[in-house]
This record gives structure tokens, C-alpha cells and sequence, in this order.
């Protein structure tokens, strides 16, 4: 009888333990129903994407979208699903230099579209943006950064990088950018099958890189003027870098392979104590 009671005691205290109903204790409710971001997100405006940016590792457009304002990324994947993003359009304030002279000044919200510190951008048109991709000061480079089957046409920049550490690599494949490319603050940068023309206003076609650079298999579109004129595409390096290489593999001027000996005339070339060097494995 003794051993009995001792044993209905025993029950009793692991129910109590566990619940009273005899059940593990349930979940608070807070537990049960907090949200998660999904892993895969579906956006069709900028709200949505600047959302999903925050939350989500990867984000894909349902739709075209117009920017009011950049949007900064990273280590995320923004797959454009071939649709294009517009804008922002820039906007600029008056202020006064250091001289006490009034200039006009970019408001930087306007002045980019898409920034990256890193993660991949791919399948994704950008257009009618001051500077379509790059870094800024608030989202500076610093890790790897994927672009590919991205056409950028911006007024002005089709990708501009130099704000990072100095850690990160940059991989561009398959992509078209028109406009200025500019690269710079980062550990490497490599091109391949890329087209570089001039931006939709036809007054900047140039490729500036301040690091050594490779380009492969890519190609150099000149701007063609109404009276059938060209203006050659420019290779140009700031006059305060020196040593840098940028080499050019078999790459080419319409189908016209680019080789050390015609580089100067199918490029405008503006080297400044910098080489560029064409390799070429193919005839």
C-alpha cells in the first residue's frame, strides 16, 4: 500500500511538471506566431524591394519600377527577372563652396540607383539613372559583388565603384553598360563578355580603373552621330595613377579584333603613365 501511494505521488509530480493537462507545456503565443522573412521574395514596388532588401536573402521582380530614391543592397541577391528599374531622377540643392561661391550639388538619394556592398544583381535592366550601380558613402563596397546579364544606360555612370576597403572582388559577365565605368577602392575587378558604349546622351563612352583590371571577350561600341561620324570609345586614366594595367583579351571594336598594334586607333587611349595590354588566344 505504501509503495502504491509513493507511486501515485511520483505520477503526480511529473504531470505537474509537464502540465497540468499531462502535455508538455505549449508555446507562448509569442513564440508560436512570430513572423519570418520569407527566403524568396516576390516585389512589384520600391517599397517592396527596399522591405525584402532588409529582410530576405533573395528578392526577384515581378514588375518594372520606377525609383523615387536609391536602394542599397547587401549580401543579397536581386534578380531583376528581366524586368527594368527607372530613376530616380536626379535631383540637386544650391550650396555655398568653400570659395563662399554658390554651385549646385547632387542630392545623393537621386544621384544613385542601385548600390551595392555585396551580393550578385543579375538578369536586371537599369535606365534613366545618374549613376545606375555602384557604392556610395552609405553603401560602400566591401566584399564580392556579382553582376551579370545587367543592361545599365545611365545620363551619366553605367557603374561606378570607390568607396570600399580595398577587400572586395567585382565579376561583371554578360552585361551591357553604357556610360561611364569607373573602378576603384577594391581588391580586383574582372569583365567578361561585357559591351561598353557611351550613355544616352552620347557624351560619355569611358572605362577608368584605377586598380589592375582584366577584360574578356567584351566589346567597344563608338557612338555613331546623325552625320554618320564616330566618336571612338575612350580608355582613360586619372593623371594622378600610375602602373596600373588594364588588359584587354580578345576583345574587340564592332568585329574588329583588338590587337597591341591597332588599340590606339580603334580606342581613344588617354594612359597617363598606365598600360594597357591586349592578349589575344584567338585570330
Amino acid at each position: 500500500m505504501r509503495n502504491s501511494i509513493k507511486i501515485i505521488a511520483i505520477l503526480l509530480a511529473v504531470l505537474l511538471l509537464c502540465g497540468c493537462n499531462g502535455n508538455a507545456a505549449e508555446p507562448t503565443q509569442t513564440e508560436a506566431t512570430q513572423p519570418t522573412a520569407p527566403l524568396l521574395a516576390e516585389v512589384a514596388t520600391q517599397e517592396e524591394l527596399v522591405k525584402a532588401l532588409a529582410e530576405s536573402p533573395r528578392i526577384i521582380l515581378t514588375a518594372d519600377m520606377q525609383l523615387t530614391n536609391m536602394v542599397g543592397m547587401k549580401d543579397r541577391i536581386l534578380d531583376g527577372g528581366g524586368h527594368t528599374i527607372t530613376g530616380p531622377e536626379l535631383q540637386q540643392v544650391e550650396v555655398e563652396n568653400a570659395e563662399g561661391k554658390k554651385e549646385m550639388q547632387n542630392v545623393v538619394e537621386t544621384e544613385n540607383a542601385v548600390m551595392i556592398c555585396s551580393g550578385t544583381v543579375e538578369n536586371l535592366n537599369i535606365q534613366g539613372a545618374y549613376r545606375c550601380m555602384g557604392d556610395c558613402q552609405a553603401y560602400p563596397m566591401n566584399g564580392d559583388v556579382r553582376i551579370k546579364n545587367v543592361n545599365a544606360e545611365g545620363t551619366l555612370y553605367a557603374l561606378s565603384i570607390g568607396r570600399g576597403n580595398k577587400n572586395g572582388s567585382l565579376y561583371v559577365e554578360n552585361c551591357t553598360l553604357r556610360g561611364w565605368v569607373n573602378i576603384n577602392k577594391i581588391k580586383n575587378a574582372q569583365f567578361k563578355d561585357c559591351t561598353f558604349g557611351f550613355d544616352s546622351n552620347g557624351k560619355n563612352g569611358y572605362f577608368r580603373c584605377f586598380i589592375d583590371t582584366t577584360l574578356i571577350g567584351c566589346n567597344f561600341e563608338p557612338w555613331v552621330k546623325e552625320n554618320g561620324s564616330t566618336t571612338r570609345y575612350n580608355i582613360s586614366f586619372y593623371k594622378s595613377t600610375s602602373g596600373v594595367i588594364l588588359t584587354l583579351e580578345d576583345c574587340y571594336v564592332g568585329d574588329t579584333l583588338i590587337t597591341q598594334d591597332n588599340v590606339g586607333k580603334l580606342l581613344k587611349l588617354s594612359l597617363t603613365g598606365n598600360k594597357v595590354v591586349v592578349r589575344n588566344t584567338v585570330q
